[in-house]
């Protein structure tokens, strides 16, 4: 029986030394991994033997213990045998960014992961007119120099391009050159990154958006001094703009002021459904933004009771309704006068 065991023990040795074919790899097998800082992060790596393994596998980067890691081992229990070992961790940082290794006995692999940042930002204009900057850009942690970044940018559901009002510069930031009113409001990047020695393994962040950011403006079309009729409605309303849209509210100066006078509303519309006395007086709008603390603009109408009784946006302009009421009035004396000279023609001639 020794005789055996020594034989079955010279054997198992022989066959594990000298016979086996091993090899360690990691998974996916690729020697470079790009991800994006937060997202979870996957190291695996597997050793594959004929022969029984004799130590788990070992991950380190940059020549170190992993750090913030949850590790899983495992292994077959027949042949072909194999070891993995797996490291997980929720949310990627730039401490996970480094060169790779996984090793057992006498066998090793390398890979490079690369932790990819993201930087992005809006801007505030605090007066328009000149240029303005949006940033959204994508960082290696390690400063790699071979990473390629691929940015794009569209507004309003329109993409767009370097030309006379844009400009895309290389480090992916977007130039928005004279910048006005109807330059304001959200903007979006998209942004693909890859490696230049290996441009199939690419990654595509979300879409960000950021935001191009104004003061209010107000503006109140029309006539400022405003006659109203008795008690008929009025309306009258204030243009905004700015990014965000500006908080609108109503203050008024009345002549005739009383218990009576109905509080204003906030919005840009004010309405007054019967106009009276006590109505007559200034009106202010008033905008306002959360972004521009310091920036409040206003713009008022007067509205007075109309003594004549001609209802109309504005004094001089009462006058149309008896204008038009004298055109049509004319128009139809010449029909009038037009039927009876037929009419009087046709009887002659019968």
């Amino acid at each position: 029986m020794n005789a055996i065991h020594c034989y079955c023990l010279i054997s198992l040795l022989f066959y594990r030394f000298v016979s086996s074919e091993a090899r360690v790899f990691f998974v996916p097998e690729k020697i470079m991994q790009i991800l994006a800082e937060g997202e979870p992060i996957n190291v695996t790596c597997i050793y594959q033997s004929d022969a029984i393994p004799s130590e788990d596998v070992q991950i380190k980067r940059n020549r170190q213990n992993l750090k913030g890691f949850e590790f899983t081992r495992k292994g077959s229990t027949s042949a072909p045998w194999n070891r993995t070992t797996t490291g997980l961790k929720a949310n990627a940082s730039c401490a996970d960014d480094g060169h790779y290794t996984c090793s057992i006995l006498k066998e090793k692999i390398e890979q490079n992961i690369y932790i990819i940042r993201v930087v992005h930002s809006s801007s505030n204009l605090s007066h328009l007119g000149g240029d303005a900057f949006l940033q959204c850009a994508a960082q290696g942690c390690s400063g790699d120099n071979h990473l390629i970044q691929e940015v794009s940018w569209s507004h309003g559901g329109k993409k767009l391009m370097t030309d006379e009002k844009y400009d895309i510069i290389q480090n992916g930031s977007l130039v928005i050159k004279n910048a006005d009113y109807s330059d304001l409001g959200p903007y979006q990047c998209k942004i693909v990154v890859y490696h230049d020695e290996d441009d199939t393994d690419k990654l595509i962040f979300p879409i960000f958006s950021v935001s191009l950011q104004g003061p209010p403006k107000v503006t109140i079309e029309g006539n400022k001094d405003i006659y109203v009729c008795e008690n008929h409605p009025v309306r009258v309303l204030c243009k905004t703009e700015g990014f965000p849209k500006p908080d609108v509210v109503w203050h008024a100066r009345l002549e005739n002021a009383s218990e009576e006078s109905p509080p204003l509303p906030d919005g840009n519309e004010l309405y007054i459904e019967t106009f009276k006395s006590i109505h007559e007086g200034n009106y202010t709008c008033i905008a306002n933004s959360f972004m521009f603390t310091q920036i409040e603009v206003q713009e008022s109408v007067r509205m007075f009771l109309d003594g004549k009784g001609h209802c109309g946006p504005a004094k001089e302009g009462s006058k149309l309704p008896i204008i038009i009421d004298v055109a049509v009035f004319g128009a139809l004396l010449i029909i009038i006068g037009g039927i009876v000279v037929w009419a009087v023609f046709r009887s002659k001639e019968s």
